[in-house]
């Protein structure tokens, strides 16, 4: 890494600074009910960030896919941790929590066993190609069918979360209602940077936005 792309690799470094930041000062109030997998959501924007950071970077197109393979698996983690953040936040409990949170991890392991073994099959990610550009080359790939079902569960786990929280915030006392508030529009923004993603829209030079949002 030279001194000339640093600059554009800047924001993406505040961003996880920030985030990790966040998580940390949660961390030092883990008691509170929901704090544990809140941390773990901010962490999983830190490895997407650091992640999209180090792809831009890599000169190669295996050191950006293998950077790529690290924002999937962070993508994995960030749903289902909002998710569990969201039911503990607002008090709820399942009535069988192994088996519930098993059927709903379930999608997200499967999807990250086929990423992990696509070179074999190319479900995923069925062709990837470098695009000269300044002052990064830029990776393209077209995203498989199952990326898209798999973008439709997880926006679906996030939808019920932000229903939970929706529930929580016309529930709540007037005096926790603006807590409530500030998460549901710390969760929508970067959700909008990732459906942004996958249509193809790009507010900066690159194709991935989302950890700007973070």
């Amino acid at each position: 890494m030279n001194n000339y792309v640093l600059p554009y690799l800047v924001p993406y470094l505040v961003s996880a600074l920030i985030s990790a930041l966040v998580a940390y000062y949660a961390w030092q109030r883990r008691h509170v009910s929901g704090t544990k997998p809140f941390v773990l959501m901010v962490l999983s924007q830190v490895l997407w960030t650091v992640g999209y950071t180090f792809e831009l970077a890599s000169p190669t197109l295996q050191g950006k896919l293998f950077w790529d393979d690290v924002q999937f698996v962070a993508s994995t983690i960030w749903p289902i941790a909002f998710f569990a953040f969201a039911w503990q936040f607002s008090g709820r409990h399942w009535r069988h929590p192994r088996l519930a949170w098993s059927l709903v991890n379930a999608p997200f392991f499967m999807f990250l066993l086929l990423l992990l073994t696509n070179r074999w099959h190319a479900l995923i990610r069925s062709d990837a190609w470098l695009i000269s550009g300044t002052p990064f080359d830029i990776l393209y790939y077209d995203f498989s069918f199952l990326v898209y079902v798999f973008a439709i569960y997880m926006y679906g786990v996030f939808a019920s979360g932000i229903y939970v929280l929706i529930k929580t915030f016309f529930h709540a006392h007037k005096l926790y209602r603006r807590q409530v508030l500030f998460v549901l529009i710390g969760m929508i923004i970067p959700v909008l940077g990732t459906l942004a993603t996958l249509a193809g829209i790009s507010f900066s030079a690159q194709r991935d936005t989302t950890p700007l949002t973070f």
